[in-house]
Formats: C-alpha cells, sequence, structure tokens
C-alpha cells in the first residue's frame, strides 16, 4: 500500500511539473483550416472572418509522454465579446473539427462541466462584431490541473460589396476610343477583386461578351473599410459602335477567400442593374436638297 502511494504520488508531483508549463506547449489559439495565404498563426492578435463563414480552431496538447493515456486532458471552449463579457448564445456555434457535429461533451459533468474531448473545433459566424474565443486545456481525472486560459480575438466582417457606381458624367458619346473608366464605390478588406462581365451589342448583328477581373488595393492592414473608391477599364475600338453594358459579377476580398473554400457573391453585395454607355458614329452631315414645293 505504501509503495503504491508512493508511486502515485510521484506520477502526480511529475504530472503538476508537465502541466505548470503546458501552456506554452499549448500555445495560442490558432486558426486551422483557413485555406488562403493569410490564415492565421499561432500568436497573432486577431482572426479576421467574414460573416456566414465556419472555420476551424486548433490547440496543441501538452505532451504528457509516457503518461498521456493516464491522464487525458480536456477543453474549455466558449466565446464571449471582446470585452469578455457573455455574448449571445445566437452570434456563434461551436461544431467538431469537420463542422458537422457538436462537440464531445466531457463524460465526467460534474468535475468538467463545459469541457470537451476536441482541441479542434470550428465556429460558425453568423453575425458581425468583435469577438473572443477561449479554451484552457484540463486533465479531466484527479488531480484535475489546468493551464492558464487561452484567447484569441476574432473579428466578423461584413461581406465585401460594391455599393454603386460612381458615374458622374457618362462615357457616351460619338467615335468613342481608347479606355472607358467605368468608376465604382466598394467595401471590403486589404485587396477587393470585382469580376465583370461587358456585353456589346454593335449597332447592326449579334451581341458578343466579355470578361475581366479589377483589384483595389486598400493594404494589407486594412479591413472592413467603406466607401473606396474602384475602377473598371473597358477598351473601346474606333469603329465599334453600339451598346456597351457591364454588370458586376462576384465581389471578394482576402478575408473571403480565407473564410470560404466557395463564396458566391449575393445580389444585395452589387448593383443589381448593369452600366450601359453608348458609343455612336459621329454623323456626317450630307448637301442641303431642294425638295419639291409642296
Amino acid at each position: 500500500m505504501k509503495k503504491g502511494i508512493i508511486i502515485n504520488s510521484i506520477a502526480t508531483t511529475l504530472l503538476l511539473s508537465v502541466f505548470s508549463t503546458g501552456i506554452f506547449a499549448q500555445g495560442a489559439l490558432t486558426n486551422s483550416t483557413a485555406p488562403s495565404a493569410i490564415k492565421t498563426t499561432a500568436g497573432e492578435a486577431t482572426d479576421y472572418v467574414t460573416i456566414g463563414s465556419q472555420l476551424g480552431y486548433q490547440v496543441a496538447k501538452t505532451d504528457f509522454g509516457a503518461l498521456a493515456a493516464t491522464f487525458p486532458t480536456v477543453f474549455g471552449w466558449r466565446v464571449a465579446n471582446s470585452d469578455g463579457t457573455p455574448t449571445a448564445a445566437a452570434n456563434y456555434t461551436l461544431y467538431n473539427s469537420v463542422g458537422t457535429g457538436s462537440l464531445t461533451a466531457d463524460a465526467d459533468a460534474t468535475n468538467n462541466s463545459g469541457y470537451f474531448t476536441e482541441n479542434q473545433i470550428s465556429v460558425y459566424w453568423p453575425t458581425v462584431g468583435t469577438y473572443k474565443l477561449y479554451t484552457t486545456e484540463k486533465v479531466r481525472v484527479t488531480p484535475f490541473c489546468a493551464g492558464t486560459e487561452e484567447n484569441l480575438d476574432v473579428n466578423v466582417l461584413a461581406r465585401p460589396k460594391v455599393s454603386g457606381w460612381n458615374v458622374t458624367t457618362s462615357p457616351s458619346g460619338c467615335g468613342l476610343t481608347g479606355d472607358i473608366l467605368i468608376p465604382f464605390k466598394c467595401d471590403g478588406s486589404r485587396t477587393i477583386t470585382v469580376t465583370y462581365t461587358v456585353t456589346y451589342t454593335p449597332l447592326t448583328g449579334t451581341a458578343s461578351t466579355s470578361n475581366g477581373t479589377t483589384t483595389v488595393a486598400l493594404g494589407a492592414t486594412v479591413y472592413g473599410a467603406s466607401n473606396q473608391d474602384g475602377t473598371i477599364t473597358i477598351p473601346v475600338t474606333g469603329g465599334n459602335f453600339g451598346t456597351y453594358s457591364v454588370q458586376i459579377d462576384e465581389v471578394t476580398d482576402n478575408v473571403t477567400t480565407k473564410s470560404f473554400a466557395s463564396y458566391t457573391t449575393a445580389s444585395a453585395d452589387r448593383p443589381t442593374a448593369p452600366y450601359v454607355f453608348y458609343s455612336l458614329p459621329t454623323p456626317t452631315t450630307s448637301p442641303i436638297q431642294h425638295v419639291t414645293n409642296l
């Protein structure tokens, strides 16, 4: 009996020694499923995501070596407002790492209430706002010791959009040639990319379409900017008279690229009506002719 107590005491002492520095092994919260090169890394202060996205987060488990099976750990995931106060349940949903089911609550509800078995989770963010995602790693059996709580700031941003055309003077005219500039206003983060379709309908004949993209570079640290200036450039070849219709198809930015494996621009995120301008032939005034007296 005494031998067993001594062995158990040694094991507990070793465990506490390891776990006292476990927060460093655990590391900072990391956004683990962002598909782009701007995904968050350990130690990054803020994770920027787009409303309606579901992203993954993880912490590394503390390495207990040979004691890992004897002393498994659990994780206390929770979400709060950016100031640490409780946030409404409608502002987030915690899911497992594959994003299709709930987290697995620890079976010991008495000692580990609010703790889950997963060290990697995903979170659905349906509401624009600033939040904190928290977790604490804890030994799920006696001695139930826990590390320091880690947190990651999460800024949920509105979808990028082109809010409207910004043309003050119509470019329509006679004998247009060269680049026609169509300005617009947009909202977004870092670099906004606008994809558009131009439909050209000649004075006679069949209409044709072409596609293009334009970017608005706001800067690597600019997030959630509004009312920014952008321009679509339409090259017009002299003699190509007719109607030019410019329709915006997609509006994305770095955060949507990070937040979604695939992203579709909603109709509310772009002008529903295309911008239309005309290139007309310059009128040729003919000689005056005498008309028979009436």
